[in-house]
């Protein structure tokens, strides 16, 4: 169940950065973005899982929480690495459902 809501967020991050990037728009969807990832983490790991998983990206790959929005090729990488590959498999399928 955890995996397939983190996949879904993985499969939101890669769609809406392909948005095209236009002055304060991106600003109010990177922080639209930032805020639909941290509901999802924390209705999902709570709010001690969310802050481990934001300090493995931290660490891990160099990430931090206001880059998600502008780096989500790293956001999802860093989420597959730490959830294993059910994550990348299950992305596929949401993908799938939400078009």
């Amino acid at each position: 169940m955890a995996k397939c809501v983190v996949a879904e967020v993985i499969g939101m991050v890669r769609r809406l950065s392909a948005v095209e990037k236009i002055g304060k728009r991106t600003r109010r969807l990177d922080d639209l973005l930032l805020s639909v990832v941290d509901e999802t983490l924390k209705q999902v790991f709570r709010e001690a899982g969310t802050k481990v998983i934001c300090n493995y990206l931290e660490n891990n790959f160099h990430l931090k929480w206001e880059e998600i929005a502008k780096k989500p090729e790293v956001f999802s990488a860093g989420l597959e690495r730490l959830l294993g590959s059910g994550a990348s498999s299950r992305e596929n399928d949401s993908q799938e459902f939400v078009l």
